[in-house]
């Protein structure tokens, strides 16, 4: 009989102790999600307070900078450079028409926007720095030249400024190159005399006088440059004499 009362008394006081954890751990959760509720709460009134602090520093952006200001392109070249980068990111196994064209998007938009900041060139040239190298590394890392790219003439010219502005010689003479393939270009063919006098070989600056010459037979400085490289045996010392 006592036995069988303590039997009794252990499984009561099992069965209250199990009420009490129970009951007990029951209260935590609903501490921690109360806590949790709150935190919630607090995060939701935060991002709405950001999200309203950006919208307004959005519309005084709007209102200051203007539809047509500038730095409405660099933003979209930046935005086509990162989804590039990101795409090229995952990228495997392309083929290079598909690379290309994912290159040329931002190059044209990047082109673009310094094509339509002429009151402010130079300043452009410079503001764009790095959004120039990014573009310049994507080309290095996919082995894609910049004369590879579906752009316009004059947005070749573009490219190439902006390269040689920001020192990447190479690309910069490419893109001036792609830019002379449809014809004489005084800005490209400048630029790429530029490159060619620092990076070229003596000959090749020769040639590219030459093919100067050939649309602007009347530019002195360029047939005195070009006359002080030939050698007297050559037919063209005689004509840029004259």
């Amino acid at each position: 009989m006592v036995e069988a009362s303590r039997i009794v008394i252990g499984v009561y006081a099992l069965l209250i102790l199990a009420y009490a954890t129970a009951f007990f751990r029951q209260r935590y959760i609903k501490r921690k999600a109360l806590e949790i509720k709150l935190e919630l709460d607090t995060m939701s009134s935060a991002y709405y307070t950001v999200h309203r602090e950006l919208t307004s520093v959005n519309d005084g952006l709007e209102s200051v900078i203007g539809e047509s200001d500038p730095v409405h392109e660099r933003l979209a070249a930046h935005s086509a450079i990162d989804a590039a980068e990101r795409m090229l990111s995952r990228l495997g196994g392309e083929s290079i028409s598909r690379v290309c064209d994912l290159i040329s998007h931002p190059a044209r938009l990047l082109a673009m926007a310094l094509e339509n900041d002429e009151a402010d060139s130079d300043e452009s040239l410079i503001a764009m720095g790095n959004l120039t190298r990014r573009l310049g590394a994507m080309l290095d890392s996919t082995g894609v030249r910049p004369d590879d790219l579906t752009l316009t003439s004059s947005q070749f010219e573009r490219l190439g400024s902006l390269f040689e502005e920001h020192d990447v010689q190479q690309h910069a003479r490419d893109a001036y190159e792609a830019s002379l393939r449809e014809g004489h270009r005084f800005d490209s063919m400048s630029g790429l005399l530029r490159i060619i006098r620092v990076t070229g070989t003596r000959n090749e600056l020769i040639e590219a006088l030459e093919a100067h010459i050939d649309s602007e037979p009347d530019d002195m400085p360029a047939l005195i440059e070009q006359l002080s490289l030939l050698p007297e045996s050559d037919s063209r010392s005689s004509r840029n004499r004259r």
